[in-house]
């Protein structure tokens, strides 16, 4: 385990990439991160190619306190800020035109009232308690590893597209990205619960934003052949759907503590991708999705 503190570790890194990368702007700052605590991070800028690489202290300081030597850690973190360098299929400037990106913007959903500070500039739209944000894909690589950046409002005014013609524009795209996936709970876990199942996107990757696609659960309940269903959060990477059998006594409140107890339990899933405690109702009649808490 290393012996610096994480201030005097980031302080160490920073000198040493300024030191290395001389040719490049190194900055430390604090940033407001979505469904993540306030951190710290090192922004490596090339204002030749107006392209940046994000370097997360949490991250590199857990990999010290692991028994990472600091100059292994320099160098890695040298090596990919050239390669995001090199490898970035879009250029920042192109950002400064809609119709060169529109093509890459997607949303992904989190807890409002959670995020309420790191949303203040970003572009969002309210849905219940959760908020549906928008992202802009900056670049993906043959292992499926995405580099995003947050759509701020300063870019939405910038492109002077309306709002309702930027959230068509996203869904579709979302879709087309990121198609939904339904599975029973049965076939993913080994685990029998019969009018249980898994819905999430095909890479299990904040899918939990699928229940937004349009008539989806409209269409599953009709296949069903159930009046609706509950909605159960288990992460912001998939949604547990229950259906509403009439005949099977199960109350919002059972649903509501069995949500809180994976929620509190680490080993089920991490703080950072939790997305709420609440429950949700599908009404199949109504085609409305409402929070129960």
């Amino acid at each position: 385990m290393g012996n610096l503190t994480k201030q005097q570790f980031e302080w160490y890194l920073l000198k040493s990439l300024r030191k290395y990368l001389g040719d490049r702007k190194v900055i430390l700052k604090t940033i407001d991160k979505i469904n993540v605590e306030q951190q710290n991070v090192i922004l490596i800028k090339d204002d030749v190619k107006n392209i940046y690489g994000i370097f997360y202290m949490n991250q590199w300081y857990e990999k010290y306190q692991q028994g990472d030597c600091l100059e292994d850690i320099v160098a890695r973190i040298i090596v990919q800020a050239r390669k995001s360098c090199l490898n970035f299929s879009v250029n920042l400037l192109e950002t400064q035109s809609f119709q060169k990106i529109r093509n890459r913007i997607f949303f992904r959903i989190v807890e409002y009232k959670r995020n309420e500070k790191a949303l203040k500039n970003v572009a969002f739209e309210r849905k219940n308690d959760l908020a549906m944000v928008y992202y802009l894909l900056l670049d993906m690589d043959f292992h499926d590893q995405m580099k995003i950046s947050c759509v701020k409002q300063t870019m939405l005014k910038r492109w002077g597209i309306s709002e309702e013609s930027f959230q068509k524009v996203a869904m579709r795209n979302t879709i087309r990205l990121f198609p939904p996936k339904i599975r029973e709970i049965s076939k993913v876990f080994s685990v029998s619960l019969p009018g249980f199942y898994l819905a999430t996107n095909v890479y299990r990757m904040h899918g939990a934003g699928v229940i937004f696609y349009p008539n989806l659960l409209k269409k599953f309940c009709e296949e069903k052949g159930v009046c609706g269903m509950f909605l159960l959060p288990s992460s912001i990477h998939e949604m547990v759907f229950v259906l509403d059998n009439r005949g099977v006594k199960i109350t919002p409140q059972k649903l509501f503590y069995m949500v809180s107890k994976i929620n509190k339990n680490r080993e089920c899933t991490r703080k950072e991708d939790v997305l709420t405690t609440n429950v949700y109702y599908y009404n199949l009649k109504e085609d409305r999705l409402k929070a129960l808490f």
